[in-house]
């Protein structure tokens, strides 16, 4: 945790699958107010691009398209950068992927 920049990073092994929306209930529990959450991952596209799965991960997560060409930069680098929506509500976690 940096208190400088109020980011949480966390460095996940290979084959460790993260439940997403347990993250900000863990800042929550640590006395911190999660205001977001945003994801780097590697992995790859599944389906007909409209899922992630990070690699190590048995299941992939949906992808709600947020328009911009983050699908090209995906296909040079494999790394997905997103905002996870839905942790903060009883829905499940999808990702909106951001364009640098």
């Amino acid at each position: 945790m940096d208190l400088a920049t109020g980011w949480v990073t966390l460095r996940c092994g290979p084959h460790v699958a993260v439940d997403l929306a347990s993250v900000p209930r863990a800042v929550r529990e640590a006395g911190f107010a999660p205001s977001e959450l945003r994801l780097v991952a590697r992995g790859a596209l599944e389906g007909d691009g409209d899922a992630f799965r990070i690699d190590g991960w048995t299941f992939a997560l949906p992808l709600e398209d947020a328009g911009g060409d983050w699908r090209a930069a995906l296909a040079r680098g494999q790394v997905l950068r997103a905002q996870v929506v839905g942790w903060d509500v009883e829905a499940p976690v999808a990702l909106v992927p951001l364009v640098d």
